[in-house]
């Protein structure tokens, strides 16, 4: 076992250096010839060190997007509190609370991505969506969120009445 996560650590290193060597503009002959990839020919060398590169890209890419899914969701709880606090207001009619409520309503929309508007050169106007699985997951979770607190406040104003 030890020697499966020495040799990780080695792979994720010149993963590294691939990375930062292609960054200052190192070709992939170049890149394999400093790191000593293997290989019987020079195409199978840049196929490895092209891999390897592709590689380290897709782990950075789902580092990132893990973490910016945790921002969203962070924002996304942020603008829940501020909005339970306009719904009574906002419901019996205070214009200013309807207002911000919008605002809330417009940032979560855009926060989400769930609208990308394109005009076509006829003029139409088409929306057009596209969601990726992790913030279909998020679109999911808010529904589900905003439903159980839409429930909670009409059991609150029924009860109070």
């Amino acid at each position: 076992m030890p020697a499966d996560k020495a040799k990780q650590a080695e792979v994720a290193t010149r993963r590294a250096q691939a990375v930062q060597l292609r960054l200052a503009g190192a070709t992939l002959d170049e890149i394999g010839k400093a790191l000593k990839y293997d290989g019987r020919t020079p195409e199978s060398i840049r196929a490895n060190v092209s891999k390897d590169l592709t590689r380290a890209l897709a782990k950075a890419r789902g580092e990132v997007t893990a973490a910016a899914a945790e921002l969203i969701e962070v924002e996304l709880q942020r603008l829940d509190r501020v909005q339970r606090g306009l719904w009574t207001a906002a419901t019996q009619g205070d214009t200013k609370a309807v207002g911000a409520f919008l605002g809330i309503h417009d940032r979560r929309v855009r926060l989400l991505g769930l609208i990308e508007e394109n005009i076509r050169l006829r003029g139409e106007l088409v929306a057009e969506v596209q969601v990726t699985p992790d913030v279909a997951a998020l679109i999911t979770a808010a529904k589900q969120r905003q439903a159980a607190q839409l429930a909670q406040l009409q059991q609150q104003e029924g009860g109070g009445s």
